[in-house]
């Protein structure tokens, strides 16, 4: 997985996490607390289906961040505040570019060392 975008999505979900304690300490809201929370330990699963499976990975980390885009917005066009709606909006939409762009880049070649393994072989039957 690039470090760039290793980076990107290791700090949206820190900061989910971040945003869930915020809003359950200054809000007294466990639905913050929950969501926040949740949506962090997603966001590293899908990091760490990166590392075995990246297209999956960067698939699962676009659908996350697009839904919790969709969500933000929302919350953003209601009140146009910046915090949180605005900053989780920007983080979103930053991890959501970053990932789809992982996921084109990965998408270019084989997924796994097995894949890797069968073009080979194709490839050498087709010469013989």
């Amino acid at each position: 997985m690039p470090s760039l975008i290793n980076f990107i999505t290791i700090t949206y979900a820190i900061m989910l996490f971040i945003g869930g304690l915020i809003g359950f300490f200054k809000a007294h809201s466990t639905a913050s607390l929950l969501t926040g929370t949740i949506s962090s330990v997603i966001v590293i699963s899908a990091w760490q289906l990166c590392s075995k499976k990246p297209r999956a990975g960067y698939l699962f980390i676009s659908a996350i961040s697009l839904i919790l885009f969709m969500f933000f917005l929302i919350r953003f066009t209601k009140s146009y505040a910046f915090m949180p709606g605005g900053l989780m909006l920007i983080l979103s939409t930053i991890t959501l570019l970053a990932s789809t762009m992982g996921y084109f880049e990965v998408n270019k070649g084989p997924q796994t060392n097995e894949e890797d393994e069968e073009i080979k072989q194709v490839e050498e039957k087709s010469k013989a």
